[in-house]
C-alpha cells in the first residue's frame, strides 16, 4: 500500500515536473519570438 503510494506520488511529481518543464519552455520560447519581431523591426 505504502508503495503503491509512493510510487503514486512520484508519478504525479513527474507530471507536474514536465507540466512546469513545458510551460517554462513554451515562455521561453515566446520570448525567442517576441526578441525575434524586435529585431526584425529595428533592422
Amino acid at each position: 500500500m505504502l508503495y503503491y503510494k509512493l510510487k503514486k506520488t512520484k508519478k504525479d511529481l513527474n507530471s507536474e515536473l514536465v507540466l512546469y518543464y513545458s510551460s517554462e519552455s513554451l515562455i521561453n520560447l515566446l520570448f525567442n519570438v517576441v526578441h525575434c519581431v524586435e529585431g526584425l523591426d529595428n533592422q
